[in-house]
């Protein structure tokens, strides 16, 4: 047993929210406690993931659109940037290909074309991975990633999920100007809306 913060009543330790959803119900509730659980704060708790929800949902219409600003390069040391290197970062995405999508591949290949259907997964593949590492940058305080690196693979029993990943590293790029005056511009922006938006990633949703 647990004593809530909150209430001073005695509650399982299951039913204490976590550190994370204790800020969020004080940042959208304007409350001071240090904890919280389920049988005094469920409806504040609530109240307050259906407000960052709808937060969320007024950043993300803008990043879904601009995030691709983020440059992410093959290069490991591209020439002429001034930057700090910030940690590694990840995506990864698993695509269900099904067994008719590689035999058409196969039989496209064998008649000289190409299975559409196959690449346009493989591409949507690839352009969720880049996207993951330029978000992930940003939660880092980047606005570029460098040597990055694509990696593709097969899973299952028949081989039918395709598995694309991408890695790199996050930087602070310094000298914006190396990307040109209309990049340059379009990047300050992006990293400064970061600024209100990447906070909300950290939390959590919990079953309440």
């Amino acid at each position: 047993m647990a004593e809530c913060l909150n209430c001073s009543k005695s509650v399982n330790e299951n039913e204490i929210f976590p550190e994370d959803a204790v800020e969020l119900i004080n940042k959208y509730t304007g409350g001071t406690a240090t904890g919280y659980c389920i049988k005094c704060s469920k409806s504040k708790y609530l109240d307050s993931m259906e407000k960052l929800t709808k937060e969320k949902g007024g950043w993300e219409s803008y990043f879904k659109k601009k995030i691709m600003i983020i440059p992410t390069l093959t290069l490991p040391s591209p020439l002429n940037w001034d930057y700090d290197s910030l940690g590694i970062v990840s995506g990864q995405i698993t695509i269900g290909m099904g067994l008719m999508g590689d035999l058409s591949s196969t039989f496209a290949n064998l008649t000289g074309g190409q299975s559409s259907d196959y690449n346009q997964k493989i591409l949507t593949g690839e352009m969720t991975c880049l996207n993951q590492i330029r978000l992930r940058a940003l939660q880092l305080g980047g606005n570029a990633v460098i040597g990055v690196d694509i990696n593709y693979s097969t899973a299952g029993g028949t081989k039918e999920l395709l598995m694309v990943t991408a890695v790199g590293t996050a930087i602070k790029l310094k000298n914006l100007d190396v990307l040109g005056a209309n990049n340059k511009t379009e990047l300050e922006e992006l990293t400064k809306k970061s600024e209100g938006f990447v906070p909300l990633l950290k939390y959590k949703t919990y079953k309440v």
